[in-house]
């Protein structure tokens, strides 16, 4: 049945009457005081998961030189033009439907444009039902991983060329519903948003693109999630990577899932894996979990990057006291150092540009919008709360070269394609938008009508 809400806990978006709203309401909704709009949500989801359930019946991550996380692969040691089709490389994307694809872009490098190339089929299942999460697909040297929400399973392709890949292979995920992925050197982590969430590793060779499982999957500390089936995407695990002292890092969004979700006062947490270098194992009890709250009001990490000091930056969906906003928290050892909440609501993807020290998070709500902040002078300052206007945003990702930021939009009510807009930041922490395009997008439409498009996830470069 669905949940029912009483106005004091509830945290939810209001849900307009579009279907491509209804979609993110359930799927990535965050935040509104009004609770009737809360029990539309849980219906809305409700309906969603019986319609897609009987649908789909039958790096360590790279880092940056500079040691920062991104969300795609770390600025790669070759020199010069590379035989694989240039400086610029390629940007890859997920539609996240039945029939899942990878979109394929090749990338110009004098500009950052982006040229549709064409999909490949993952031979997997997608399903925004499964969570929205960070870090959906990740390039891992001449290798693309990318997670198949609805048919519990990875798929790993071969870089060919800027503007070709092909299926390597499929594994499990060693859990249910994966949301992440992260990878370096070879060692890769895969997250699972099903029940209590799971992580599971691999080893990856790069000749072949393929994975191999690492012992067994590994229950997350979430505190008793009651088991959700599809589970619900406001409070599983939102993002996984590697931190630069060597650790793997997790958020959870909520700890204690939904009944804690609904007090008013939920915490989510960092989670800090050891990993043994020997063979790049890790367990529950090589875990230090770190909560993340504002004076005992609701507070929901998201995704995270590092600063060039290698300090965790924790992108806040919530921070703090309803009505609020979302925040950017420093944190180091474990404790907060500082944070600055950006004026917006769901601030879920976040970016960081070292040469400029300039951070941007991607927050998806009815007054979508990219916010922009600023370690210049040593401490977190919010440069601008609006730095862009921009139409449900999603996943960003940062050219190694630090010259462009993709991100991933999915449109707006009116019911247009979603698009990846392409923006020049600037050493004061602004963006100039430098192209928008939608061409490939239309396949994920094909035989999906209302919440079912515009699902997709991830953003990954490959940079050569």
């Amino acid at each position: 049945q669905p949940q029912v809400y009483s106005a004091s806990t509830a945290i939810f978006f209001n849900t307009p009457s579009s279907s491509k709203m209804v979609k993110y309401s359930t799927a990535i909704s965050i935040m509104s005081i009004v609770a009737s709009s809360m029990n539309a949500i849980a219906s809305a989801h409700e309906v969603r998961k019986g319609m897609d359930m009987r649908k789909y019946a039958d790096e360590l991550k790279h880092l940056r030189v500079n040691a920062t996380k991104s969300k795609s692969p770390s600025k790669s040691s070759k020199a010069g033009k590379s035989s694989k089709g240039g400086r610029g490389g390629a940007l890859y994307t997920m539609t996240n439907v039945a029939e899942n694809k990878i979109l394929i872009y090749s990338r110009n490098g004098n500009d950052g444009t982006l040229t549709f190339e064409g999909s490949e089929l993952t031979t997997g299942l997608g399903g925004d039902e499964a969570g929205i999460s960070a870090s959906s697909l990740t390039v891992a040297g001449e290798c693309l991983l990318a997670v198949n929400g609805f048919s519990h399973d990875i798929s790993t392709f071969q870089i060919h060329s800027v503007s070709e890949i092909s299926l390597a292979g499929k594994v499990e995920s060693g859990g249910t519903y994966p949301v992440s992925i992260a990878e370096k050197d070879g060692l890769v982590y895969a997250l699972n948003s099903g029940g209590n969430g799971s992580i599971q590793g691999y080893s990856l060779t790069q000749n072949d693109c393929l994975l191999s499982p690492i012992g067994g999957p590994i229950e997350l500390r979430a505190t008793v999630v009651p088991p959700l089936d599809p589970p619900n995407s406001n409070t599983i695990a939102g993002d996984i990577g590697f931190t630069p002292q060597g650790q793997l890092l997790v958020t959870i969004k909520v700890n204690g899932g939904l009944a804690s979700l609904a007090s008013g006062s939920s915490e989510g947490s960092l989670n800090f894996y050891d990993i043994d270098p020997e063979d790049g194992s890790t367990s529950d009890g090589a875990l230090t979990q770190t909560l993340v709250s504002v004076n005992g009001s609701t507070t929901i990490p998201f995704s995270f990057d590092f600063d060039h000091e290698g300090r965790v930056l924790v992108a806040e969906a919530i921070s703090g006291v309803i009505p609020s906003s979302g925040a950017v928290g420093i944190f180091e050892d474990g404790e907060l150092v500082e944070r600055v909440q950006t004026g917006q609501f769901a601030v879920c993807w976040i970016a960081y540009a070292s040469e400029s020290s300039c951070i941007y998070t991607s927050n998806t709500n009815n007054d979508s919008s990219l916010s922009s902040l600023s370690l210049k002078n040593g401490s977190l300052e919010l440069v601008a709360s609006r730095a862009v206007d921009i139409d449900l945003p999603g996943d960003v990702a940062l050219s190694n070269d630090e010259e462009y930021l993709y991100v991933i939009s999915f449109g707006n009510l009116a019911g247009s394609l979603s698009h990846i807009v392409v923006f020049k930041p600037s050493d004061d922490c602004a963006l100039e938008e430098v192209q928008r395009i939608s061409d490939g997008f239309d396949q994920m439409n094909t035989g999906t009508t209302g919440a079912e498009a515009n699902s997709e996830v991830g953003l990954a470069l490959y940079e050569p």
